[in-house]
């Protein structure tokens, strides 16, 4: 009996290794403006990018997101979302893309030829288009 005791329990392992491994390869990846993203946020804490370009997604809640160097593409929340909490979201240095999705957002798009659509944002000197507390509409319009 023993042989066959292992071999269920090696049956049963197999099964929930590449079962859960399938179930989970089926779920589309969280994208920001149709790009999947590089780095997906978790609740509970703030979402940092690279010195380099990103792709960063954050959750259906509050989210402090901080885009660091290179020319990103921020999304306060995945595509699709239809709740999103406040979020405040760092742009950093490079040519940035931010959208703040729904919920009351802050937004600091930092040095760069930037586009920011919805939320409260400012921008540094030189910024074209800049409009601190707008909320309304990308910079530049």
């Amino acid at each position: 009996m023993r042989v066959g005791t292992f071999a269920a329990g090696i049956a049963v392992l197999a099964f929930l290794t590449f079962g859960v491994a399938s179930v989970a390869a089926d779920v589309p990846a969280p994208t920001c403006e149709g790009t999947p993203a590089t780095i997906v946020g978790t609740p509970g804490g703030p979402i940092v990018g690279t010195d380099g370009p990103d792709v960063i997604v954050g959750t259906t809640g509050a989210d402090t997101i901080y885009g660091n160097g290179g020319d990103d593409l921020i999304c306060g929340a995945p595509d699709g979302a239809t709740v999103d909490g406040g979020d405040t979201i760092y742009g950093g240095t490079g040519d940035d893309q931010i959208i703040g999705m729904l919920g009351e957002d802050w937004i600091d798009a930092g040095n760069g030829d930037d586009g920011v659509v919805g939320g409260n944002f400012t921008g540094e000197p030189g910024n074209p288009g800049s409009k601190p507390n707008d909320g309304s509409s990308p910079a530049g319009a």
